[in-house]
């Protein structure tokens, strides 16, 4: 029990911590844990989620109604959120059971950590470190979003994205890698620090790869798009976010297709770091490791080139 308190007040006083530091309406801890209901919602669920792991049901969900009500942010006490999160504002705020919310995130008001329908299990979206959510985003359905991301205001996110990948719309959809290597204590909600958001003539960067892909190819260059390269991936379910993540980290030069120095290079260093962050055996076989590296480079050298 001891060690549960020293948990709850120190994941509070990273909460704490990280209003003052992102929150340029704060000016200090004081006004923080006095004034700002965000972090005041922060302290009721770690309360309450305390109690639930304690098996204290009845209190615990007694706690969250309670919450709700004086704060308008409803947070599950079984969702797992980490420490430093800020959410800015707060009101609307909904996160679900079986949520996960990451070390260092930021959250504007309105966001929600939803499930697709009434389906039981495990339904609700997995969050990773240190991601920016914008004003009324909705993550929904058992998807994760990898380390870093960026979302923007309003975005509706149905399908996993990358770490350090930038989405926006409704569905979401990626439009470039966010700068920052922490968005979400930059706070860029303007979305200014995106590479790759469009190119010069204005069109989406995935359709600009697959038609920069297919020009380098007809005049002898034989590159990987991003199309191709997620086409593959795809044949030997691997998720769609490590897709996404294996294709910016291959990608060095940020140009939008993998050349086969870049290829060369970074395959085997991003492969193993893929395996780790992953989390499943997609990719740790090396013979799977090895027919890949084929494929892709009798993609860039075809028969009769």
């Amino acid at each position: 029990e001891v060690l549960e308190d020293h948990r709850v007040g120190t994941a509070c006083r990273a909460d704490a911590e990280a209003v003052v530091e992102r929150d340029p309406a704060c000016h200090g801890v004081l006004e923080a844990v006095l004034y700002f209901k965000g972090f005041a919602a922060l302290v009721a669920y770690r309360v309450a989620n305390r109690a639930w792991l304690r098996g204290e049901r009845s209190f615990a969900l007694w706690l969250q109604s309670r919450a709700s009500a004086a704060f308008g942010v409803d947070i599950h006490p079984a969702a797992t959120i980490g420490p430093a999160v800020v959410m800015d504002h707060a009101t609307g705020v909904v996160i679900g059971e079986t949520a996960h919310l990451g070390e260092g995130c930021t959250m504007l008001h309105g966001v929600t950590l939803g499930a697709t329908g009434k389906v039981g299990g495990d339904r609700h979206p997995k969050i990773g470190k240190n991601v920016l959510l914008g004003a009324n985003v909705s993550v929904l359905g058992n998807i994760r979003i990898g380390d870093g991301a960026k979302l923007g205001c309003g975005a509706v996110v149905l399908r996993p994205i990358p770490s350090g990948a930038t989405a926006v719309g409704a569905p979401a959809k990626i439009i470039g890698r966010a700068k920052e290597t922490n968005p979400a204590a930059e706070g860029d909600h303007g979305l200014q620090n995106v590479q790759g958001l469009y190119n010069a003539n204005g069109a989406c960067v995935w359709r600009e790869m697959a038609r920069r892909g297919m020009a380098e190819a007809s005049r002898g260059r034989f590159l990987i798009t991003y199309s191709t390269f997620k086409a593959m991936l795809e044949e030997q379910a691997v998720p769609e976010d490590a897709i996404g993540e294996m294709f910016f980290a291959l990608d060095t030069n940020t140009d939008g297709v993998i050349s086969e120095k870049e290829f060369a290079d970074n395959f085997g260093k991003v492969g193993e770091r893929l395996c780790r962050a992953m989390s499943c055996d997609v990719l740790k076989c090396p013979d799977s490791r090895e027919s890949m590296q084929r494929r892709m480079t009798e993609i860039m050298h075809p028969p009769g080139a």
